[in-house]
């Protein structure tokens, strides 16, 4: 079920079992999930189903940290969030993602890699990906041919790794006919989460008060709340958290600006194979070089990809060249920050 929350009953108090903040790619899984056992749950959304100016310039805020261009089309502040404009690129973490480095802090996982592997066999059909292998020389043999091969070297400092493309799926489009026939998740559109609202000792979150352009004001309570945005976004840029913690009663905590992580590898070259393998797969080889361990490795990176998904960035592509509104990335107009 959707709802406009610029229709909701001003000062109305909904009440739920979940609430998850932010229908992109984990909210809108989150919700689909809760859905089949028959939990009560609210998805929260900052949009519509479309692009709009005054809803993407919530995003804009100063980069503090190294030099980077954010341009327009790279965030998706609508239904399906940033699944709007990604690539499609899909690849597990790596063991060492989850371990603690002495030298960043705030750094490691409670736990390993093998506790998300089922996880991850079940986002395959989710993202319509192929088989759930990322091993080289899988691919290597199912492809069978001579000139795609790899190239052992013998320092050990360079890895093959395998990324599958998505199509990719725009979870707004693909699972909004899920969502509105819901029967136990409601879909607020246009809702703004302007303030969380705890206990007295501000360790657990009590109500979420919603907020739109056009004046609106409401507030969600439920027993458990889940902020769905993703892992480039830490902090949602007009959340307020209302403290009544002894030493610091009333004392209100804003943050003005949204905070994101910029790239994180250096993209250093790209050679294009042939795209026809038997109207099944087509291989792309990319070098990357990042740093896993703190210590320079190169990555030869072939990704595998659906002749399907091919034909879908190619027409989405040309969509964008026409200035396509069905291209989200085509929307462009700059605004002063605010």
């Amino acid at each position: 079920m959707f709802i406009d929350s610029r229709s909701v009953e001003e000062g109305a108090v909904i009440e739920t079992t979940v609430c998850i903040i932010g229908a992109g790619v984990a909210g809108i899984t989150m919700a689909l999930e809760l859905e089949k056992p028959g939990i009560s749950a609210v998805l929260l959304e900052s949009g519509g189903y479309k692009a709009d100016d005054d809803t993407r310039d919530l995003y804009r805020g100063e980069n503090v940290g190294v030099p980077y261009e954010f341009a327009d089309g790279c965030r998706s502040r609508f239904l399906g969030g940033s699944s709007n404009c990604w690539g499609g690129w899909c690849r597990p973490l790596d063991p060492w993602d989850f371990e603690k480095r002495d030298w960043v802090a705030d750094r490691g996982w409670p736990f390993g890699l093998e506790e998300l592997r089922p996880y991850y066999a079940r986002t395959h059909q989710l993202l319509q990906l192929g088989e759930n292998n990322f091993e080289p020389a899988y691919w290597e043999a199912a492809i069978h041919r001579n000139d795609v091969r790899r190239h052992p070297f013998p320092t050990g400092k360079v890895r093959d790794t395998i990324s599958q493309f998505s199509p990719p799926v725009r979870f707004g489009k693909v699972y909004r006919k899920h969502l509105l026939d819901a029967k136990n998740v409601r879909v607020f559109l246009f809702a703004n989460a302007l303030n969380i609202d705890t206990d007295s000792e501000a360790r657990t979150v009590t109500k979420i008060e919603i907020g739109t352009f056009t004046g609106r004001r409401f507030a969600v309570r439920a027993k458990h709340f889940r902020a769905g945005d993703g892992r480039d976004r830490k902090c949602a840029a007009v959340a307020v958290v209302e403290q009544g913690a002894e030493g610091g009663a009333g004392q209100r905590q804003r943050s003005r600006r949204p905070l994101l992580h910029g790239p994180s590898a250096h993209h250093v070259g790209e050679g294009e194979l042939q795209e026809g393998m038997g109207a099944q797969q087509a291989l792309r080889h990319q070098v990357s070089l990042s740093e896993p361990r703190g210590v320079g490795v190169w990555h030869v990176h072939f990704v595998a990809v659906c002749a399907d998904a091919i034909g879908a960035r190619k027409r989405e592509a040309a969509q964008c060249a026409r200035g396509s509104t069905r291209c989200s990335a085509a929307k462009t107009r700059r605004a002063p920050k605010r």
